[in-house]
């Protein structure tokens, strides 16, 4: 009947699924909003369990980058005492 507005979307089914657009955008933010809805809690539900080792996968990431910055820089002073050398005394024979 509203051939328009529907997409059969091909899969691994016997039977077509049939997909209905939303044609007002009103109707077309709400399914939007509740697609990213649904990919978040998917997403959270992957992540949930592992947030722990995430943070500290996160820290030392984040603290590795922090001392390759700090080592990188020279910090204080450097005193480099050249010793004196003297061309004439190694030339001149005994």
């Amino acid at each position: 009947m509203h051939h328009e507005i529907v997409i059969f979307d091909p899969g691994p089914v016997e039977f077509p699924i049939a997909t209905l657009r939303p044609r007002d955008t009103r109707t077309w933010a709400g399914v939007a909003l509740g697609d990213l809805r649904r990919w978040l809690v998917a997403r959270w539900s992957w992540l949930r369990p592992r947030t722990v080792p995430v943070i500290f996968a996160a820290m030392g990431a984040t603290l590795v980058i922090v001392s390759a910055d700090y080592l990188s820089h020279a910090h204080g002073a450097v005193h480099h005492t050249i010793p004196a050398f003297d061309v004439s005394s190694t030339l001149s024979s005994p």
